[in-house]
């Protein structure tokens, strides 16, 4: 390396300590010279030299690192895009100590048919003022699907917190207690979520909701 010409850094060359090389842009050629084969090009030749860190690009000052639940809301979409039921395409995770113990989407259980290669499996639901809707019950719900993954491999939920795609359904809040989840983060309402509600709160779990709006999806409301 020739020491005449010392690699700049970047307070250097802001001081107008002349020039360095271009190290994030500069391509090299198979034609370039070897450093050391010619002393007098090497002595007009400015000296190269791996960039350090002082020479890294400068990230915007207005950048903001996403708090933990920033960064496992993010994640949920990416989970729910394996969901297999256009009904409610929806992912969960399972977390503890910013950790993620579990995961799990809407789909059905191993070896058997998903709703987007053999259809819905409709079944009919009378509500208690007697109007009738009907649900698919095809696939398990991405809560499920979590729970019977930690199962599936032994691991405790106990104090752990559920982020997911939107409320969970009454039978999945009940689950989520039992295992010991003491936290829920939905991206948005479910539209049939009162008793849920009413389930988290009596046991004392607490429940986020990011977007204070229902999920929409494929026949939302199909009538009988």
């Amino acid at each position: 390396m020739n020491s005449a010409r010392p690699y700049q850094t970047r307070s250097a060359r802001r001081a107008g300590a002349g020039a360095a090389p271009d190290w994030h842009n500069r391509r090299v050629s198979a034609n370039d010279p070897i450093p050391g084969s010619n002393p007098a090009a090497d002595a007009v030749a400015p000296a190269l030299s791996p960039p350090g860190d002082a020479d890294r690009p400068v990230e915007p000052a207005a950048r903001r690192r996403p708090s933990w639940d920033e960064y496992f809301v993010g994640l949920v979409p990416m989970v729910a895009g394996r969901a297999t039921c256009d009904r409610g395409r929806s992912g969960a995770l399972i977390v503890r100590d910013h950790r993620i113990i579990c995961s799990g989407y809407v789909g059905s259980p191993p070896g058997l048919a998903h709703c987007d290669d053999a259809g819905h499996l409709w079944r009919n639901v009378i509500d208690d003022d007697g109007s009738v809707r009907t649900h698919c019950v095809r696939t398990v719900h991405a809560e499920q699907n979590a729970l019977a993954q930690a199962a599936k491999y032994g691991l405790p939920l106990a104090g752990t917190t559920c982020y997911c795609t939107m409320e969970p359904c009454a039978t999945c809040a009940m689950l989520l207690i039992s295992a010991g989840v003491e936290r829920v983060v939905a991206l948005r309402r479910y539209h049939a979520a009162a008793q849920s509600r009413e389930l988290l709160a009596a046991a004392g779990v607490r429940l986020d909701v990011w977007h204070d709006e229902d999920q929409v999806y494929a026949d939302q409301s199909r009538p009988a």
